[in-house]
């Protein structure tokens, strides 16, 4: 998973994040990471983003697939505001195991923030302090930092949206409602109606669920796999998927029904007969019944 980041600056960078994406980004101290989506005017999710505010204004950290698109997006809102766009190359996120099972160097620890709900601390460092302070064996030219980024996140159930599953998917979809990445009271932003109707108004048809597979499985992020449950055909659609080199298995991401949610997953298998087995998030996922439309 290699992600990007952006460089939010200008004296409206605030008022200006804070009518775009989901999150109340006001609210996010300076000692803070948030997560916010990014939606359409139909509040399907363009991007997902860990937010760090700085003196200047903001570093938005996403998935590098998306990273042109959702500049070029962000710029064609900007109008008068005093705020501007920066792919900052020299810079990466990382997380407080990214060189698991060791753990990082002091001197990462003051780029290092916590965050309101969720148990995990991220920083966004410049490469060459990377490069200076890791190892070679540690870094891997980047791979494994970002293994280890991306399975911790799939662990706490934080999830990227790629360049493939750009708008198919729902805030609630992803559980950005659960993070604290959407708020329900601030104005509005792109597809805020979509958003809170339902949450007010109905319920949302899919949530999602991390499990582990066998290393053998060859499922892509995208693609939709068969539950197999007894009830009928259900599906879930792979959001992330991460191996794991140290339990030799894959980590994924997925979107299920909500109906599924009530059943005992762990008695399922995929069409081809591979099993799963979910692991517990560490928020409560909701098995709502629907009961409007979404």
């Amino acid at each position: 998973m290699e992600t990007a980041v952006i460089a939010c600056t200008g004296e409206d960078s605030t008022t200006f994040l804070q009518n775009q994406l989901t999150a109340d980004i006001e609210s996010i101290s300076q000692e803070q990471w948030g997560f916010a989506g990014y939606c359409s005017a139909k509040g399907r999710l363009f991007a997902t983003f860990a937010v760090f505010p700085t003196l200047e204004g903001f570093y938005l950290v996403t998935h590098a697939s998306v990273v042109e698109a959702v500049v070029a997006r962000l710029e064609l809102f900007r109008m008068r505001s005093k705020v501007n766009f920066t792919v900052e190359h020299d810079f990466r996120m990382i997380c407080e195991h990214s060189v698991r099972p060791q753990t990082l160097p002091q001197s990462f620890a003051r780029h290092m923030r916590a965050n309101i709900s969720q148990p995990i601390k991220l920083g966004v460092v410049p490469q060459t302090l990377i490069t200076s302070q890791l190892t070679a064996e540690a870094i891997d030219d980047g791979k494994v930092l970002d293994q280890n980024l991306a399975l911790t996140l799939s662990e706490n159930g934080i999830a990227w949206v790629e360049q493939s599953m750009a708008e198919k998917f729902l805030p609630q979809s992803l559980n950005l409602d659960l993070i604290g990445a959407v708020s329900f009271k601030k104005g509005c932003y792109p597809g805020q109606e979509i958003v809170a109707r339902i949450r007010y108004r109905g319920k949302p048809k899919q949530r999602m669920i991390a499990a582990q597979l066998p290393a053998s499985f060859e499922g892509m992020i995208g693609d939709e796999i068969d539950l197999g449950d007894d009830s009928g055909s259900r599906k879930a659609t792979i959001v992330c998927r991460t191996y794991d080199s140290i339990q030799d298995h894959i980590l994924m991401l997925a979107t299920v029904p909500i109906s599924a949610l009530d059943s005992n997953l762990a008695q399922h298998a995929i069409a081809d007969r591979i099993s799963i087995t979910p692991i517990d998030l560490p928020y409560t996922v909701p098995a709502e019944t629907v009961d409007g439309p979404t």
